[in-house]
C-alpha cells in the first residue's frame, strides 16, 4: 500500500471525516488552510499545520510540499498555481452528480427542477469549475419528502463513504479517471435564484409547489443561500412554514 502527504482545504465537518480516514490509512495531512473554529481546533489537538486563509489560499500554499491537494466542502476557487503545486493533482468534492449538476446548491436545483436522483463526486481540480476527470461517485434516489436539508445530509454522509473508496484507490494505485461529457452538463451559478425569489405561484401544479418548496427548506440551523418560499395574496406576502400536497391528479393548485 502506498500512501501520501497531502494538503486540505475546506470549511465544514465533512473535512475533519475526510482527514480522519487519511490519517487511518497511514496517509500525512501537509497542512490544513481553514477559517472554520471547529476546523481550526481539531487541527491543533493533532498538532497539523494551519493556512490562513483571510487572504486567499495561494501564496501561503507554495510553502508546502504535498503529493495531493484536496478541496472538501470550499466554495472558493483554487488558484491553478495551488493545486499545481500538488505532485499529482488536485481532487474536489462536489455535492452533485457530474457532469449533469455543477456549480453551486445544487442539491436545491435537483429538487426544483424534478430530478430522479442526486448525488456526490470526487473529480480532478482543473481551470475549468467541476470540468475534472470523475474519479468516485456515488448516487442515490430522490425520495417524494426528500428536502434540501435531507439532501445535504445524504451529501454528507455518501461524501464520507465515497472517500474512503477513493483513499482506497489512491493508496492501491489504482485511481479511476473518467472524462466528464461536457456536453450533457448544467450550471448553477451563485448568482442563480428560482424564479419569482420564491414565490409559490397558484396556478402551478401541486407537485410543482413542492419541489420549490422543498427545495428551499434547509431547516433551522442552517442559512438558506437562495430565497425563502413565499406566498403573494392580496394582504401582503407571507412566508411557507409547511406545505403538504393533498391530490396527486398534476392539475393547479389554486383556486
Amino acid at each position: 500500500m502506498a500512501t501520501f502527504k497531502c494538503l486540505l482545504v475546506g470549511e465544514n465537518s465533512l473535512l475533519i471525516q475526510c482527514a480522519d480516514i487519511l490519517i487511518q490509512n497511514g496517509c500525512t495531512i501537509a497542512g490544513i488552510a481553514t477559517e472554520t473554529a471547529t476546523i481550526r481546533d481539531w487541527a491543533i489537538e493533532r498538532q497539523i499545520p494551519l493556512i490562513d486563509t483571510s487572504n486567499g489560499i495561494g501564496p501561503q500554499l507554495f510553502a508546502f510540499e504535498y503529493d495531493w491537494l484536496f478541496s472538501i466542502a470550499n466554495l472558493r476557487i483554487i488558484p491553478d498555481a495551488a493545486w499545481k503545486q500538488a505532485r499529482f493533482g488536485g481532487i474536489n468534492f462536489h455535492d452533485g452528480a457530474l457532469p449533469q449538476v455543477a456549480g453551486l446548491n445544487t442539491p436545491s436545483w435537483s429538487l426544483i427542477e424534478g430530478r430522479d436522483s442526486h448525488g456526490v463526486t470526487w473529480h480532478a481540480i482543473t481551470s475549468g469549475i467541476d470540468e475534472g476527470d470523475i474519479h468516485v461517485a456515488e448516487t442515490f434516489a430522490i425520495g417524494p419528502d426528500d428536502t434540501s436539508l435531507t439532501l445535504n445530509t445524504r451529501c454528507y454522509e455518501a461524501g464520507i463513504e465515497s472517500f474512503g473508496r477513493l483513499v482506497r484507490d489512491l493508496t492501491a494505485d489504482n485511481l479511476q479517471r473518467t472524462p466528464q461529457d461536457l456536453s450533457q452538463r448544467s450550471y448553477y451559478a451563485k448568482r442563480r435564484r428560482p424564479e419569482a425569489a420564491g414565490t409559490l405561484r397558484l396556478d402551478r401544479s401541486a407537485s410543482e409547489l413542492s419541489r420549490l418548496f422543498r427545495g428551499l427548506s434547509y431547516g433551522t440551523g442552517y442559512r438558506n443561500p437562495l430565497a425563502m418560499p413565499k406566498i403573494a395574496t392580496p394582504h401582503g406576502v407571507f412566508l411557507v412554514q409547511e406545505l403538504k400536497v393533498l391530490d396527486h391528479t398534476g392539475g393547479a393548485s389554486g383556486p
